[in-house]
């Protein structure tokens, strides 16, 4: 499947829910493009880590405390999602675009792997 495809089945699903608050209101495939979160470079106990893994130990998380952000690669639509997606934890992104085409930032909620009532969940967010 292409991106282009993927695309399609989004757009469905997206609008098959019109009343949704919390997604952007969208029409066609042009009003958003799909994306891959890539970890920045990022010094953890001195070494570096590059695209850190969720299932890694240490020195991950959806924010980052020492350095390294998460940036959003648009995808070529043209490309095929095997092509692109190596391993079967990888996360696809959505870039929405506003009115006048520019993107709106990513924003990205992390859930806890384990609950604690002290932190509240880790945030991403692409200026």
């Amino acid at each position: 499947m292409t991106f282009n495809e993927a695309k399609e089945r989004v757009l469905s699903a997206l609008t098959e829910f019109p009343n949704e608050t919390d997604i952007p209101s969208i029409n066609s495939i042009n009003d958003f493009e799909i994306c891959v979160g890539r970890w920045s470079k990022k010094v953890c106990w001195f070494h570096i880590t590059v695209f850190p893994s969720p299932l890694s130990d240490s020195c991950t998380s959806g924010t980052d405390a020492s350095g390294g952000k998460l940036e959003f690669e648009i995808i070529d639509g043209e490309k095929r999602m095997r092509d692109v997606f190596n391993k079967p934890w990888e996360t696809a992104y959505l870039k929405f675009r506003n009115s006048d085409g520019s993107f709106r930032p990513v924003q990205v909620k992390f859930a806890k792997l384990v609950e604690d009532d002290d932190e509240e969940d880790e945030e991403a967010v692409d200026n």
